[in-house]
């Protein structure tokens, strides 16, 4: 059984602020990354290959788009580092064998 209370004005008013705060305080916190999918968006600007590789259509997409492509680009330089130092451990080795007469 539902009972019709009759709302005040001053209860009525007080909704109305609380909803206004609300969604003031929603668009003030989400404007750092609005302002972050922006700028990714600027430093790819390919929306193909943002839906490709995130399957999102949105500012988090480009966000995660420039996230990979970072990872990306670290794991190719570490995995250049790695394999310069095994190569120059390889020329060592071969060095010591060569000078020891082995």
């Amino acid at each position: 059984m539902k009972i019709n209370m009759p709302v005040t004005q001053q209860e009525e008013t007080f909704s109305d602020s609380a909803n206004i705060l609300s969604t003031l305080l929603i668009v003030w916190t989400m404007q750092p990354w609005r302002e972050l999918a922006a700028e990714a968006q600027v430093a790819i600007g390919d929306p193909v290959a943002r839906y490709i590789c995130t399957g999102r259509h949105d500012g988090i997409g480009w966000v995660q788009l420039v996230m990979k492509m970072l990872r990306s680009q670290r794991d190719g330089l570490v995995g250049r580092h790695v394999l310069r130092v095994a190569t120059d451990f390889n020329a060592l080795a071969a060095q010591f064998w060569q000078s020891s007469g082995a």
